[in-house]
């Protein structure tokens, strides 16, 4: 006999309780020290130091933030990771996709051998003294290069989006 779907849903309401209660527990858990960052960057050092700041905070007060605003190396790392992070991704793309895009097509010759070696290269690197001796032996050492120029073509992004782009039809 085939079980009632009324019968069903009534056998699965506890089991779904208990899960959503560990989801929700585990949920707090990864959530409370994020937010105790937070409440703790706008309470006052003291209330934080005597443990007195728990859920919410104590004596607001915005000194850490004025603080901040006193060093002009932090609003210079702030500008050095929003240009890093837009000039990288523009380069990124503009170097991964073109290839991506050869490599998505039937008919290039050689393109199982070049996915091939991009592979190779994905998992097996020349190793972090080689690549900081060929970036001394260049010059980019303290310059912004050496942030952008290795990452232009990314083996794992280009399998990516060549997969991806000879699926699209």
């Amino acid at each position: 006999m085939a079980i009632k779907k009324k019968q069903k849903i009534k056998a699965d309401f506890v089991p779904n309780i208990i899960i959503n209660i560990i989801l929700v527990i585990i949920g707090l858990v990864a959530i409370y020290p994020l937010w105790f960052v937070i409440i703790a960057s706008v309470s006052d050092p003291a209330e934080i130091a005597f443990g007195h700041v728990f859920l919410l905070p104590k004596n607001v007060s915005f000194s850490a933030y004025y603080k901040i605003t006193e060093h002009p190396e932090i609003l210079i790392g702030y500008r050095n990771s929003l240009f890093y992070l837009f000039a990288g991704s523009f380069t990124m793309l503009f170097g991964t996709l073109p290839a991506a895009y050869a490599l998505s097509r039937k008919k290039l010759k050689g393109r199982k051998l070049i996915n091939l070696l991009f592979v190779i290269t994905m998992y097996f690197n020349g190793g972090m003294i080689p690549t900081y001796m060929l970036h001394k032996s260049i010059g980019w050492i303290n310059t912004v290069w050496v942030m952008i120029v290795p990452g232009i073509v990314s083996a794992y992004y280009l399998i990516l989006a060549a997969y991806a782009l000879s699926r699209k039809k």
